[in-house]
């Protein structure tokens, strides 16, 4: 049976202050020859992965992170290294694994409604974008405060072992 959400007790933290957001270089997938590393676009299916090509390792990005379109406006995890087409933004954070990366995919994806492609989740607007994520807390159930304040002003620290857990609590949430 899954955890029990409470999104109340969830606080809100801007997605640049929880991941490191990055530009990728932007390649033309027909000018490239068919190869085994994901090419990945702003398609809102398949993972964002629209064929595999062949390319020089200078242009690979490493795997293991989020990825975001401006104009496909979708949040996917890439667990292996990848390169892209155009407007496709990385999220990285040490704590992001192929578990809690489907949590907060999720809850980025539950904001498409506000994008478009005359409104893109552009870098700039992503990394201001805010979120709320369930926060650490101490063995009395109040907020663990971090006092370097990493993630948001208030101190508060996403909770990476909850929303990992609760994916693999899921139905078939162990088989990622």
């Amino acid at each position: 049976m899954p955890f029990e959400l409470n999104i109340n007790e969830w606080e809100s933290f801007e997605v640049g202050r929880v991941f490191q957001c990055e530009t990728t270089t932007m390649l033309v997938k027909d000018d490239l020859s068919d190869g085994n590393i994901p090419f990945i676009s702003r398609s809102g299916e398949n993972n964002g992965c629209t064929g595999y090509v062949d390319i020089d390792e200078s242009y690979v990005v490493k795997g293991g992170c989020l990825t975001i379109g401006a104009e496909g406006i979708y949040s996917f995890f890439q667990p292996e290294d990848f390169v892209t087409g155009n407007k496709v933004y990385t999220l990285r954070n040490d704590n992001l694994n192929v578990y809690n990366a489907m949590f907060v995919s999720t809850i980025l994806n539950n904001e498409y409604y506000r994008f478009s492609y005359g409104r893109a989740r552009i870098l700039g607007k992503l990394q201001k974008e805010i979120i709320k994520l369930p926060i650490v807390k101490n063995p009395n159930g109040s907020p663990l405060i971090d006092k370097s304040k990493q993630y948001s002003d208030t101190g508060y620290i996403p909770d990476w072992d909850f929303m990992e857990n609760y994916i693999k609590s899921l139905p078939y949430g162990d088989r990622l």
